[in-house]
């Protein structure tokens, strides 16, 4: 009997021997399901890090352009600028030159009716001085009896 005993204890130990490399065998085959669900989303994952790193490097090639834009909007907004300042200078400067020129047309505009004033005076006393004889108009006069154009006749 106790052979048979052993023999028992043999198949049980054989029996819960073999289930136990059934369930390493059925744990193993899970793990290498596992690892290659993990390797999967590894991969995934490194295909989206590669995704993420390129629209990172075409993000910052929008801000590079953005700013050399920017640059260039302010080297443009300051050259108007300067422009400006140069235009507001020569407008100041030919207002002054207007002013300068209104003040000397006044001064040829008095002149001039200076020298009106002085040539009617003039003809006054011409005409105060001319002899009576030379003008028709006024009584005897030359032979021919023609104004010598002392007066309006």
């Amino acid at each position: 009997m106790y052979e048979f005993q052993a023999l028992d204890q043999i198949t049980q130990v054989s029996a819960a021997t073999q289930e136990m490399v059934s369930q390493l065998q059925s744990g193993a085959a899970g793990a290498v399901v596992d690892m290659s669900k993990a390797k999967q989303m590894a991969e995934e994952a490194s295909e989206e890090a590669s995704k993420s790193g390129e629209a990172l490097t075409d993000i910052l090639a929008a801000v590079n352009s953005i700013v050399e834009m920017t640059t260039q909007i302010a080297s443009a907004t300051e050259q108007q600028r300067a422009t400006a300042a140069e235009m507001t200078q020569n407008v100041e400067i030919s207002s002054g030159a207007i002013e300068e020129l209104a003040g000397d047309i006044s001064q040829v505009n008095q002149s001039s009716r200076s020298l009106a004033d002085m040539a009617d005076q003039l003809n006054t006393l011409m005409d105060a001085s001319a002899p009576v004889s030379n003008c028709a108009a006024r009584g005897p006069g030359p032979a021919s009896g023609v104004c010598s154009g002392c007066c309006d006749r």
